[in-house]
Parts: structure tokens; sequence; C-alpha cells
């Protein structure tokens, strides 16, 4: 890209979707965890001309924010309607510390689980609504030692930021705060003419194991 002039031209992004354990918390691959290891992901970002070369940013950002940042970036509108991620935008140019105090992630597994990540917590929250568990991240950063009955403030605080998390989601997962939520049904969806292309995208997800 150097050499054929494109490199300061182009938003160059490295990130990934998932982590991977190797045996940590019982856990090997991903998808049934979330552990930091498995959630944790890399996000480096190069700008054309930039002057931030080395910069690191220490703030919570997920993978639904790349769309609403490369957006602002490029100076671009877009519908922010149905956009749930923040843009980075006010990170990059050092007009904030933080976009989001917490940032949430799913993982599968009977039962399912869900993080609700802050810079210093990690709370997780299991489907049957019953099973719970915080971890201090600055002196327990392999999420060995369960602390949430010797800190129910906390857990309470995360808890009530996830209650509002899933409130704005279109189907809200509650059977994760309680073991008698019932899940509504999922929105009806238009149907969508699919080109050979997307049903062989489509198949080969399905392949993956990543659609059901």
């Amino acid at each position: 890209m150097q050499a054929s002039g494109l490199l300061d031209k182009t938003l160059l992004i490295v990130t990934a979707d998932h982590g991977e354990a190797f045996g940590e918390h019982a856990h090997v691959w991903h998808g049934r965890s979330v552990y930091d290891e498995a959630c944790h992901i890399p996000l480096l970002m190069r700008f054309p001309g930039s002057q931030l070369a080395g910069s690191r940013i220490r703030a919570l950002t997920e993978s639904v924010d790349m769309l609403p940042t490369i957006f602002d970036l490029l100076g671009a509108r877009y519908p922010a309607q149905g956009i749930q991620g923040r843009s980075l935008l006010p990170l990059l140019a050092g007009q904030r510390d933080s976009v989001s105090d917490y940032v949430f992630t799913r993982a599968g597994g009977k039962p399912s689980k869900y993080l609700v990540r802050s810079q210093d917590y990690a709370l997780m929250l299991y489907s049957n609504g019953r099973w719970r568990a915080l971890y201090d991240l600055r002196k327990d950063p392999r999420e060995r030692t369960n602390i949430i009955h010797a800190n129910p403030a906390i857990a309470q605080t995360m808890t009530a930021a996830f209650r509002t998390f899933a409130g704005q989601q279109r189907r809200p997962p509650m059977d994760f705060l309680d073991p008698e939520a019932k899940m509504g049904p999922l929105p009806a969806v238009p149907d969508v003419a699919m080109s050979p292309e997307n049903r062989a995208l489509i198949k080969h997800l399905l392949d993956l194991g990543y659609m059901q």
C-alpha cells in the first residue's frame, strides 16, 4: 500500500470478533464463556496523515462502535435510529476519556451468559436468572474470585445498567434478571429477496455454526 501511494489515503482498522480460551475457567475455544480471554479483543486504528502514532487509549469499546466511528471519520451521514454503537471519534480526538461506562456481550451455552463490563469490574449474569458472579479486575485480572456477596452495591449498580441495556433491545433478555421472566416473541421482519451470492454466504455461515 505504501508503494502504491494508498497507505496515506486509507483508514486501517485491525480488530477481531472474539478471543480464544485455552483451558482457563474450564473452557476451550470460544462461544461458551464471557471471561476476559474470550471477550477482550484488539482494536488498532491508523488514520491517513495521523499524528496519533503510538497513542494508546484506555477506554471501553464495543464492536458495534465501529460503524458510527467509520461514518464519522469519513464525514458521512447515517441513520442513527437502530444504531446501538457509539462513535469513538471523541476518544480519538482527545475530547473525552470515555464514551461508555459499561459494555455488554453475550455467549451461548446452557445456561447462556451475559457480561456487564466496567473499567474495574466484570459482572456475569446467567439466563436461569439466578447465577451471578462479580470480579474485581484491578486485584483479580484473571477472574478467579467471585466477590459478589461482599460487594452488593457494585453488583446492584451494574445489574441496573444491564436492565437499562436489556430494555433497549428488540427482545429484552429479562430472563437474565428474573427466572420467572417470559421471553416475548421475536419481532416480525419482512421477507427479503436473496441473491444466489447471499444464499451461498448464509449456507457457509450455517456450515460454520454461526447461524441456526
